[in-house]
């Protein structure tokens, strides 16, 4: 089993594709694999074989194999067989701010102060992301 890291989700990934002998769009990407839209494809790959293809970016593109893990209601999920450091690269200097709110905990709403406009949230990742709002009461 493969370990998974966090998957940036579209509206983000616009104009991100997979070709390999067909061409789908990509709805889920992290440094581990992708997901694939399954709806265009004509005859689905089966679980565990290895698509040779391209992953296809606005301004890039890499040459980069993945294997067929799972399938889901309209995503084939994908790990990369041997993904090139270049594209771990890329997707940090691309996405950082969609990598770092992966990273994001919770804080405990009791060491919060309240607030007298509704319930505090408060999510942090402890160095430089931080997502703070009011639940109106």
């Amino acid at each position: 089993m493969h370990s998974r890291a966090g998957r940036i989700r579209k509206p983000s990934l616009i104009d991100v594709r997979y070709k390999f002998e067909q061409e789908t769009d990509v709805t889920d990407i992290s440094y581990s694999g992708v997901g694939l839209f399954k709806a265009p494809l004509r005859g689905l790959p089966s679980e565990g074989s290895v698509l040779e293809g391209t992953l296809q970016f606005p301004d890039t593109e890499f040459k980069v194999p993945v294997k067929v893990v799972c399938y889901h209601a309209q995503v084939i999920g994908c790990c990369y067989v041997d993904r090139p450091d270049s594209l771990k690269l890329y997707l940090k200097s691309q996405y950082k701010p969609e990598l770092a709110a992966l990273g994001l905990k919770k804080v405990d709403n009791s060491k919060l102060k309240s607030q007298i406009d509704g319930s505090p949230h408060w999510y942090f990742d402890g160095y430089d992301c931080e997502l703070f709002y009011i639940v109106k009461a």
